[in-house]
């Protein structure tokens, strides 16, 4: 499960670099909202471009976790995703609710994601009235 947090964590802070040391380098990665079926490579690649388009604060929730040890090298698990964004100009709120679905291999490096999909459930943009201030607070 804590390898799941770090990706989560990872996203949150857009950190590239964390987020596709969380996949192996033949991991596949559908993640269909996104419009993106490809490697960890390309998966980093359009969360830079997203986050340079269009920057935000994220939070990525992921809950009631189920794993399942297939053998002492491989897992799958599925957990329920809530995520929420906040428009860096403070215009708007989007949420998301969905599922991830994971393979998990132990490597040399530990245990990483050698497949991931998110389905998302419900989707809402809630658009902000009046002025809002967004303040992100960086940890020291």
């Amino acid at each position: 499960m804590r390898l799941k947090a770090r990706y989560f964590n990872a996203g949150d802070r857009m950190d590239m670099p964390a987020i596709r040391a969380c996949f192996t380098d033949d991991a596949v990665v559908d993640f269909p909202s996104f419009q993106l079926l490809g490697g960890p490579d390309d998966m980093v690649a359009a969360f830079a471009a997203a986050a340079e388009h269009n920057p935000a604060v994220n939070i990525h929730h992921g809950h009631n976790p189920e794993i399942e040890i297939l053998d002492e090298n491989t897992a799958r698990g599925v957990w329920n995703l809530y995520f929420v964004s906040f428009s860096a100009d403070g215009t708007s709120i989007y949420h998301n609710t969905g599922l991830y679905a994971d393979e998990y291999r132990r490597t040399d490096k530990g245990w990483l994601m050698s497949r991931t999909r998110t389905d998302i459930r419900v989707s809402m943009i809630a658009p902000v009235a009046g002025p809002v201030q967004v303040v992100v607070h960086q940890p020291a």
